[in-house]
């Protein structure tokens, strides 16, 4: 018997190619954003307009915004894209192409997907979290002592082999257990992103970059997660034979526990009602998410958990609290996160010359998240990268 999975996404999800398409290899009709090879559409210039003296001059003499304000003029300039044939297709609720480079979302023969990885990593962030929240005294003496006695930072793997020498090695064999599936989707949006900071008392808002996305709204069924038996059952074999010969591995069973789709389940849920119980805290302060009308999304995911799975933020745009286990210590031990934030916790060391007045440059520990990341169009704000697992047994 199989369990399978529903994965639905529930906001647009952007998982990025680290690559950037300029605003001519688009083309809108209506709502509907269609992309173009950049070599069909250099193919539609002819040579005489490429080499102009005119052109060429004021690539080399303008700034970098200039320059692509150029480029996409020209290469936009009589250019009959209804001969071209497009390689795909994004909805976008915009009165006009956005100006700017739009950040490209992973593909595979320019089908949009998730990959296994950025899943299976989600979950190991989860179970990280799960289990300093078990520790977290001993996390806390931990970073006491990395302090102490060494410059480098404390990371969770060497909090592992703090623990006992021979964990770490445990964990990653752990983790290859654990197999996740690349999820593909057939739909995209164009977004664009804004960000809001903890530290600007304006209401204005800072548009950064425009985002293909995975659109909203889209289900696919698959086997999401599985635990490879075989290598679980290899991993027994050996742990009876370590703890033999050198004594019981210290927190093995609890982290053999994790093997275990139930316990995957349990774990992502409680890591995602923590975070976001945080973000609609802080929301009482900043009404970063209010001014945009996703206070009332967030509430309701935080109050209707998945009953058979749960919610996931996943891909860029998240917030640092998702992707650390700072929160644990910021809600335990406010005194021992303030005292160790910049040498741990901070995303940025604090600099020797502290500025002066409200608008400082480095992160404050009450402060923290100190931005916030939101999807919009013209139609609708999105709270970036949520998606929905629920399982199900298949016969």
């Amino acid at each position: 018997m199989k369990i399978k999975s529903k994965i639905t996404i529930i906001t647009p999800v952007h998982i990025g190619t680290g690559e950037e398409k300029m605003s001519f290899e688009y083309n809108k009709e209506d709502n509907v954003l269609y992309c173009y090879d950049p070599k069909e559409l250099f193919l539609c210039k002819s040579s005489k307009e490429l080499l102009d003296k005119r052109f060429l001059n004021s690539l080399l003499k303008s700034n970098d915004g200039s320059k692509r304000d150029e480029l996409n003029r020209m290469m936009k300039k009589d250019v009959d894209y209804n001969k071209l044939k497009s390689i795909y297709s994004l909805r976008a609720e915009f009165t006009k192409i956005p100006k700017g480079n739009v950040s490209e979302q992973l593909k595979s023969l320019n089908k949009p997907y998730i990959p296994g990885s950025s899943i299976k990593g989600a979950i190991m962030n989860a179970i990280f979290y799960d289990f300093i929240k078990n520790h977290l005294d001993d996390f806390c003496k931990y970073i006491k002592n990395k302090v102490a006695t060494t410059k480098n930072k404390p990371d969770i793997d060497d909090f592992l082999k703090y623990c006992d020498s021979r964990l770490l090695d445990l964990v990653k064999q752990i983790s290859n257990c654990i197999i996740c599936r690349d999820i593909f989707y057939e739909n995209l949006v164009l977004v664009e992103l804004i960000r809001k900071n903890v530290y600007d008392n304006k209401k204005d808002k800072l548009s950064l970059s425009n985002f293909e996305c995975i659109d909203a709204n889209q289900t696919c069924d698959d086997e999401l997660i599985k635990i490879n038996s075989v290598r679980k059952n290899v991993i027994i074999g050996a742990l009876e034979e370590e703890n033999l010969k050198n004594g019981n591995i210290k927190f093995c069973n609890e982290f053999m526990e994790y093997l275990s789709i139930n316990k995957i389940i349990k774990v992502c849920r409680a890591y995602f009602h923590d975070i976001l119980g945080e973000e609609i805290k802080m929301e009482k302060n900043n009404n970063y998410y209010i001014q945009e009308g996703l206070d009332k999304k967030l509430n309701e995911f935080y109050k209707n958990p998945v009953p058979n799975g749960f919610y996931m933020r996943i891909g860029g745009n998240t917030n640092y609290f998702f992707k650390t286990v700072s929160y644990l210590i910021k809600n335990n031990d406010n005194g021992f996160y303030t005292r160790y934030f910049y040498k741990v916790f901070s995303p940025k060391d604090k600099p020797k010359d502290e500025p002066k007045g409200k608008n400082k440059a480095y992160p404050l520990p009450d402060k923290m998240p100190a931005t916030r990341t939101i999807y919009l169009d013209d139609l609708y704000a999105y709270y970036p990268g949520v998606i929905k697992v629920e399982f199900y047994k298949e016969n």
